[in-house]
């Protein structure tokens, strides 16, 4: 159970500074014995604000309550195209994100930096909506969002249908975010759409959404790094990332790595579609539990109809549904699979489960303590030993 004197913690121990400058303490105690506990002191210092053109000389007010939509736009738009930064600094800004036709929320421009500072927070007005935007791009190229909290309106939308209610929307290329908080949307945290490519997304957190964590549904080359993917619940897929191509663009090459992926009630990753088939990506270094249980019977991975990908050196470990399914629906499967070097442990179901991966290779996991049986393939052709099984089900 985590605590802190000045600054906020959650109860996965993630630390938020108070504003001003100020020595704090945060104590960790033990839910098994609460009579152990553990300190550390933390020195905050004064806030940064970033050099660029503030908000606030567009008239925007950070306090709760006014309607800040048309002032942060017309900041943006003076800045587009300069290569200059708009600063959000400390406040709670109210946005619009159901606003103008064909327009939600804020619409970034290309060639520019939007920084929020640590106490920045744009926060959804309550709308009945079933889909908007809160911080978005339509086609825009080469800006990078920085630090602050994107916040939606679940607990009070008014409506009931939709699920497409977006913390980040981006049709957008060679685009950065990093260290941004995403929580409380109707929909995803971050959606990725059309025809986007080169997208990294570092250190970011996209916490009890809706629908997903992260959704990437077209483009090729994003880097997913050091980033917290958590307790999506409401409605399906309700997974930590979903990579799953519609319409017309592909998916490829997406990397994802260093990343948490927990408490999520679809699974931890999912991968697949009928028709555009995902492909290429690379998924490792994540701990990746707590999972599953809702969606699609996912637990922490399931790839299904998805070729040519690399799943290794990740802890995929205490999720309902499985640990790893490679499957298929449309008997396509996971063919050309590489799955090394992974820690497949005490998953309620199978630990790894494979069906149709011709020309894969499933060697060198560690798969222990799962309730199912630890390590289920076909005979498609590939190479599936050796790996390390024990205290299984069966």
């Amino acid at each position: 159970t985590w605590s802190a004197q000045r600054g906020s913690i959650t109860s996965t121990g993630l630390y938020t500074a108070p504003s001003t400058s100020c020595s704090d303490v945060v104590t960790a105690k033990s839910v098994q014995d609460t009579t152990k506990t553990a300190t550390s002191s933390i020195t905050v210092g004064a806030s940064s604000v970033p050099a660029g053109t503030s908000v606030k000389t567009y008239g925007a007010k950070g306090d709760g309550v006014t309607d800040d939509t048309a002032a942060i736009q017309a900041c943006i738009n003076a800045v587009a195209g300069t290569g200059g930064t708009v600063v959000v600094p400390d406040g709670t800004y109210m946005i619009n994100a159901t606003h103008g036709s064909g327009v939600w929320g804020l619409m970034m421009g290309s060639n520019m930096t939007f920084a929020m500072t640590s106490g920045a927070t744009l926060k959804a007005i309550t709308n009945s909506s079933t889909d908007y935007g809160i911080l978005c791009s339509n086609g825009a190229s080469n800006f990078t969002i920085t630090g602050g909290n994107i916040v939606g309106e679940r607990s009070t939308h008014t409506g009931s249908g939709g699920e497409a209610g977006m913390g980040i929307y981006l049709n957008a290329s060679n685009v950065t975010v990093s260290g941004v908080n995403v929580s409380e949307c109707w929909g995803d945290g971050i959606y990725i759409c059309d025809a986007s490519s080169n997208i990294t997304i570092t250190n970011c957190i996209s916490n009890h959404n809706r629908r997903q964590g992260l959704s990437i549904t077209a483009g090729n080359t994003f880097l997913i790094s050091g980033c917290t993917f958590s307790n999506t619940t409401g409605t399906d897929p309700q997974c930590g990332i979903d990579i799953e191509p519609n319409g017309s663009v592909p998916v490829t090459g997406v990397h994802i790595t260093n990343c948490q992926i927990f408490g999520n009630a679809g699974g931890g990753v999912q991968q697949g579609n009928v028709g555009n088939v995902a492909s290429g990506t690379l998924l490792e270094n994540c701990n990746i539990y707590s999972n599953g249980g809702g969606g699609y019977n996912d637990g922490g991975i399931r790839f299904v109809e998805t070729h040519d990908n690399i799943i290794r050196n990740n802890n995929i470990h205490n999720n309902l549904n499985g640990g790893i399914m490679l499957d298929t629906n449309a008997g396509i499967g996971c063919p050309n699979t590489t799955l090394t070097g992974n820690t497949v442990a005490n998953n309620s179901g199978w630990g790894i489960y494979a069906n149709l991966c011709n020309g894969s290779a499933i060697t060198g996991n560690t798969i222990t303590g799962n309730s199912g049986a630890g390590f289920t393939h076909d005979s498609s052709t590939g190479t599936y030993s050796p790996n390390t099984t024990s205290g299984n089900g069966s």
